[in-house]
């Protein structure tokens, strides 16, 4: 499937199966369709058959079965983000979720919003984290930051 969606002037979103041709409709190619709630800047992430996307460039998250459209969780605050500009990043069974005042808050995978920590650096981000390996690479508005695990 193809997951087409915007949130600028309104919400739309639509799963599309591949390979379709023509005049494209509910039923006819277009799989589900879900019209609220959807991001302006920051890009969706499809991790482990979910669908995570927040609403406008704000705090709001949700959460949807790809194959489906059915919300796992709908429109739920995140609690400790602030503006978002920064697309979500999926590794390791968790989501990354970083707010332009400097805070990552990672959650679980899964079908309800479960918090795992809230990390805070004293920099602006607009860029999206970055996974390589073990790592995970922040750009904010001065400086370039690498987490790592111990291997």
């Amino acid at each position: 499937m193809v997951f087409a969606m915007s949130g600028f002037r309104g919400s739309k979103l639509r799963a599309i199966e591949l390979g379709k041709t023509g005049k494209l409709t509910d039923g006819k190619g277009v799989v589900w369709t879900a019209d609220e709630g959807t991001p302006y800047v920051p890009s969706p992430l499809l991790y482990d058959g979910r669908l995570y996307f927040f609403q406008g460039n704000s705090d709001i998250l949700t959460c949807l079965d790809a194959k489906t459209g059915q919300a796992h969780y709908a429109r739920e605050r995140v609690d400790g983000l602030r503006g978002v500009y920064a697309s979500p990043v999926g590794a390791g069974g968790n989501i990354y979720l970083v707010g332009r005042e400097g805070t990552c808050v990672v959650i679980k995978s899964g079908d309800r919003l479960e918090t795992v920590a809230t990390n805070t650096l004293d920099e602006a981000f607009d860029a999206s984290p970055v996974v390589v390996g073990n790592a995970l690479f922040l750009r904010g508005h001065k400086h370039l930051y690498c987490i790592s695990a111990a291997e």
